[in-house]
C-alpha cells in the first residue's frame, strides 16, 4: 500500500459513522443530570431553528459553548474560514431519493426522455432512506477571511459579536422524550 492510500484508510476508520453518533449521544444522554438539561435548552436557544432538536443536542454534546454552527463551505460564504486543526462537529443529515426511479437496465431504463418527463410529480418526490454524519463548525473555530495571522498559529484577530439567540428553546418535554428515547433500552420493547 502507499502512504497516501494508508493515510485514506486511516480517515476512512477514524470517521464517525452514524451509529457511532448515535452511540456517544445515547451515552451523553446516560450521564445527564438536571443542570445539564438547564444548559442544553440554553445552548438550543442560541443555535438557529434549522436544527432538529437531536442536532442541537448532538452539537451541545461535543461543543456545550456553541453560539452558531456552519459547514465548511457555508462559513466562507459568510465571510469566515475555519481556523487550521479545528475539529468538526458532528450532526445527523438526511439521505433521499426519488421515488419512482428504477434500477440501471430497468423498466425506466428503456423509457425515451419524453415519456420520463411525463411521469407524474406524485411518483419522482423524494423519501427519507437513512442519515451520514455531516460535519460543522462553531464561530469560535473560525477567523475572518482577510486574517492577517499565519495559517497554523494563534489567530489575534477580535472575536466577532455572537449573534443575537436565534432559535427557541426546546419545550422540556421534547428534552426528556428525546433522552428518554436515547436511552431506551431495545430489550424492553
Amino acid at each position: 500500500m502507499t502512504e497516501t492510500t494508508e493515510t485514506t484508510e486511516k480517515r476512512r476508520e477514524s470517521r464517525l459513522s452514524p451509529a457511532g453518533l448515535a452511540a456517544l449521544l445515547e451515552l451523553a444522554a446516560a450521564e445527564m443530570d438536571p443542570d445539564a438539561i438547564t444548559a442544553f435548552a440554553e445552548t438550543a436557544a442560541r443555535l438557529d431553528d434549522r436544527h432538529s432538536i437531536k442536532n442541537k443536542y448532538a452539537i451541545w454534546v461535543q461543543c456545550p459553548d456553541a453560539v452558531q454552527v456552519y459547514g465548511y463551505m457555508e462559513w466562507q460564504q459568510h465571510g469566515r474560514q475555519v481556523r487550521y486543526g479545528q475539529s468538526a462537529i458532528g450532526i445527523f443529515a438526511p439521505l433521499t431519493r426519488r421515488t419512482g426511479t428504477e434500477e440501471k437496465g430497468g423498466e425506466d431504463a428503456k423509457r425515451t426522455p419524453e415519456e420520463k418527463a411525463g411521469k407524474d410529480e406524485k411518483s419522482r418526490e423524494r423519501v427519507l432512506h437513512g442519515f451520514k454524519v455531516a460535519w460543522v463548525y462553531d464561530l469560535s473555530q473560525t477567523k475572518p477571511l482577510d486574517c492577517p495571522c499565519p495559517r497554523k498559529g494563534p489567530c489575534t484577530c477580535p472575536p466577532p459579536e455572537p449573534p443575537a439567540p436565534a432559535g427557541t428553546a426546546p419545550p422540556t418535554g421534547d428534552i426528556q422524550d428525546l433522552l428518554d428515547a436515547l436511552t431506551e433500552d431495545p430489550d424492553d420493547q
